[in-house]
């Protein structure tokens, strides 16, 4: 392990810790954070890290306890998920650790959070006093580590998320998830939610906004053809839903029959009907 590595390991640590945690705890129900080096030997501490992708216990009495894991980046808000794919030396990531963990039952943090801070001049974690809220707080989400994985397992590169390779500091490739998007269909709980009321600004949100749309449109001229066979609607919705893949089917369906189907009185009550065992379908699929 680098010094560098050590060095920022311990600096998110004390930021999580007496920045982060703090806003976050009542999201999951105000229970007590105990940092994984403050109750464990180091030699197991470096097997949470290295097996489990663990930074941290989450308690609450008489209740139980969680894993958790955190990442802070610095400087700029991207608001994005971002998880270590691939490592240029061959060591095992954090996406490894979790996608194994969670399909063969192994230990793994329940809460992946991650947040993006500025830090006052000359700041030196050991030295600083936390208790004057210099650390400025960009924006933070947390959402379950099960969700998001099987949140890049299951969607599209380029269209749900993306791939970004970084030099500096250890050579990797990073899963980059915009949480504009992931939040269409899971529930990340997001500190500053004033990004959502507006178009997409951000390079991460940019980058799948163009194939997205394409999805979209893909959709709403299937949806807004006027020569549909009426009796096969629903195979044809559900087999274009296979096709396509897209995670916002229900929503968008659902808009689409109110502003266009009531033009087909006679399919408006078979609709209404069967949109809830569509929906099953789709997503059981």
């Amino acid at each position: 392990m680098s010094d560098k590595f050590k060095h920022d390991l311990s600096q998110s640590a004390l930021i999580f810790k007496h920045v982060i945690y703090p806003i976050i705890k009542d999201w999951i129900g105000g229970g007590e954070l105990i940092p994984v080096e403050n109750v464990t030997e180091k030699q197991f501490t470096k097997l949470l890290d290295t097996n489990a992708g663990i930074d941290g216990w989450y308690v609450e009495n008489n209740k139980g306890i969680r894993g958790l894991a955190s990442r802070i980046q610095y400087r700029n808000a991207y608001n994005t998920f971002t998880i270590r794919y691939e490592r240029h030396s061959g060591v095992k990531t954090e996406y490894e650790k979790l996608d194994h963990a969670i399909n063969e039952d192994w230990l793994y943090p329940h809460y992946f959070i991650q947040a993006y801070v500025n830090l006052p001049k000359k700041f030196n974690y050991k030295e600083h006093d936390f208790s004057k809220n210099e650390i400025q707080i960009l924006n933070i989400a947390l959402t379950k580590t099960e969700d998001l994985i099987s949140y890049y397992n299951s969607g599209k590169e380029e269209t749900d998320w993306f791939y970004k390779e970084v030099t500096k500091h250890g050579a990797a490739i990073f899963i980059v998830i915009p949480w504009r998007y992931y939040n269409e269909t899971n529930e990340a709980m997001i500190y500053d939610k004033s990004f959502l009321d507006k178009p997409p600004t951000t390079y991460a949100e940019k980058r799948l906004a163009k194939n997205r749309k394409k999805k979209k449109m893909l959709l709403k001229d299937t949806i807004m053809e006027d020569d549909i066979d009426k009796r096969s609607i629903y195979e044809d919705f559900y087999e274009t839903l296979l096709k396509i893949h897209y995670p916002d089917y229900p929503e968008i369906f659902w808009e689409r029959r109110i502003e266009h189907w009531n033009k087909h009185p006679d399919l408006k009550k078979s609709f209404d009907s069967k949109y809830e065992e569509l929906q099953v379908k789709f997503y059981d699929a």
